[in-house]
């Protein structure tokens, strides 16, 4: 019954999770879902106490190289879900985790006996961390914690063309931008200035944008090899990290039909109240599609990755 309760539980914190995943990591989301119908599939088993000699040494299989796959995802990282590295503080990470680790001592008959002692415990604990998780999940934006502002932007109400566009997209800039623009310097070097700010407007600012002139003129809108600007998070090391690209048009113009209701256009006013000769969308250079086209900066996204981004930092939105 303890194994049984474990293998649920590893099968309910991933079916928590899998649909972020199929969209920010497919292959991810898929493991997931072989993972949830393995568990499933032994949990019956072992309740109908059907083929338990192939099933122990199936559990601790499982439960093994889940526990590898998740410390792996947050130490080293996985293509895709980059941002888990150094994300150990997660309820639902947390208990696949003592599932998964009770499981294993279950399935093995040298500490069988040792972790029967602490699996009702563990069981529970586990179970109240998902719970934990689903309120704290409840009591945010309705994207899993994504910190981002979302108004507007509705992905479920465009069409499969539109969502595809906006994953191009997406998959290309971050593609390019990250190979050419690693750097603050980098950037500098290709032609991007301080602006529509200047330095002295910048200097102290926690987000720093900086612009191609000469992409503004182009006429090559939502081009990923020529986005318009760049923003860098100007961190106390010493070494500005990349946090988006951002893409401008002229404000008279009408906004590009790309990726339909995912991809939102916003003005800001300049110093003298007036708005902007050009409204912009940000796409910012995380994994997940609900994140990238967000309004505003999804901070608690990037705190996975950054653990000193400030909560409010200053000039995110310049």
């Amino acid at each position: 019954m303890a194994a049984i309760g474990c293998l649920l539980g590893i099968a309910a914190t991933h079916a928590l999770e899998v649909e972020s995943k199929l969209e920010s990591a497919p292959y991810v989301g898929v493991m997931f879902l072989a993972l949830i119908g393995a568990t499933t599939v032994l949990a019956l088993l072992l309740a109908s106490r059907r083929r338990i000699d192939l099933v122990w040494p199936a559990a601790a299989f499982l439960g093994a190289s889940s526990i590898v796959a998740y410390l792996w995802s947050r130490a080293i990282g996985l293509p895709g879900i980059e941002d888990h590295i150094g994300h150990w503080i997660d309820p639902l990470g947390t208990a696949a985790l003592i599932f998964e680790a009770t499981l294993v001592g279950l399935s093995l008959p040298a500490l069988r006996r040792r972790a029967l002692r602490f699996s009702t415990a563990t069981t529970f604990l586990a179970f109240g961390l998902v719970a934990g998780g689903l309120m704290l999940a409840g009591g945010s934006d309705g994207h899993g914690g994504g910190g981002g502002n979302h108004e507007g932007m509705d992905i479920d109400a465009a069409t499969p063309a539109q969502q595809a566009e906006a994953r191009k997209l997406m998959v290309a800039t971050t593609a390019t931008v990250r190979q050419r623009f690693p750097t603050f310097d980098a950037a500098r070097a290709a032609g991007y200035d301080f602006a529509p700010r200047s330095f002295e407007q910048q200097k102290d600012l926690d987000y720093w944008h900086v612009t191609n002139k000469s992409h503004l003129k182009d006429k090559r809108d939502l081009d990923p090899k020529r986005p318009e600007s760049l923003m860098y998070w100007k961190n106390e090391d010493g070494k500005p990290q990349l946090m988006a690209a951002v893409f401008r048009v002229p404000t008279r113009k009408a906004n590009p039909a790309l990726g339909g209701p995912i991809i939102q256009w916003h003005l800001h006013r300049n110093a003298n109240g007036r708005l902007g000769k050009y409204k912009m969308t940000h796409l910012w250079m995380l994994p997940r599609l609900r994140d990238v086209y967000s309004m505003s900066m999804p901070t608690k996204r990037f705190q996975r990755r950054f653990e000193d981004l400030p909560d409010n930092g200053s000039g995110a939105g310049a």
